[in-house]
């Protein structure tokens, strides 16, 4: 079962751009732009939408529902009273276009209705949360300063020449545990098992939407932790405010089974500038 989302504004071209950002990030996801009254005026149609979440729900999927303003609210609120089947349907409360983007990238990769709507929820927290690396402030062509985490999860490790190829060694990071913590703990088989490389963005634009929403998508295909500068990488809207521009050095860090197939499969995406993978002949 699938997440298909509704996005009701009072403006059926704000509706339909909405949707064709959103779509640019997650290509398999079905949209429905609702906007506009039923006569193309500016405001909402409750049977507009109704007839948007009934046909999400004939087709087995589950919606959920995104708006703009108060009353695209009310109106989403009244045909969650009206319709059949509304344990399929859900209410998203976020920012528009952040949360569509969020949450369809979400939906992309398999989420359920409620990790969606969760998507758009923290939507504003993602972007406020992240902030520029300095791992990854050097230009191509110089040398990129040394770069350390002091977590745990992973320890120091030199970021490499911006102007270098990009690397594509996956590396075990040392535990950097405390000599308090107990041998054996949890923590120190978790820091142990955690993969690091550093990778550097040759394509134009860098960590930014397409290529952003790229790496999430493809960071939830695996049962892994993946974070890019101690960020979660599965967060389309994190990545993207890491700021992170051409010549910049993601430091990635992956723990679980797939830690070492989602290294790889990262590492060929930033090879290949983000590009599709290449059809098997």
């Amino acid at each position: 079962m699938a997440v298909q989302l509704v996005i009701v504004s009072h403006s059926q071209q704000l509706a339909a751009g909405v949707v064709e950002l959103a779509s640019q990030m997650a290509p398999g996801v079905t949209f429905h732009a609702v906007g506009g009254t039923d006569d193309g005026g500016i405001g909402t149609s409750f049977s507009k939408v109704l007839s948007a979440v009934e046909e999400v729900i004939a087709a087995g999927d589950d919606a959920a529902l995104l708006t703009d303003l108060g009353s695209a609210t009310m109106t989403a609120e009244a045909v969650l009273d009206f319709v059949s089947g509304a344990n399929h349907v859900a209410l998203a409360e976020g920012p528009l276009v952040e949360g569509a983007v969020s949450g369809a990238v979400v939906a992309h990769g398999g989420g359920s209705l409620r990790e969606v709507i969760a998507a758009v929820a923290d939507a504003v927290t993602s972007l406020q949360s992240a902030e520029p690396s300095g791992v990854s402030a050097s230009p191509a062509g110089s040398s990129a300063p040394a770069a350390s985490t002091t977590d745990v999860a992973s320890a120091a490790t030199n970021a490499t020449s911006a102007g270098a190829a990009t690397s594509s060694s996956a590396t075990a990071a040392s535990t950097g545990a405390s000599a308090s913590t107990p041998a054996g703990s949890e923590a120190e088989e978790t820091a142990a098992k955690r993969l690091t490389t550093d990778l550097v963005l040759r394509n134009d634009v860098g960590l930014h939407a397409r290529p952003a929403a790229a790496l999430s998508r493809l960071a939830a295909s695996f049962n892994a932790t993946i974070t890019v500068n101690d960020k979660p990488a599965t967060s389309v809207l994190t990545l993207m405010a890491l700021g992170l521009g051409q010549g910049a050095t993601m430091h990635v860090s992956a723990a679980g089974p797939d830690a070492p197939a989602a290294l790889e499969a990262i590492t060929a995406l930033v090879e290949r500038d983000f590009g599709d993978a290449p059809t098997p002949a």
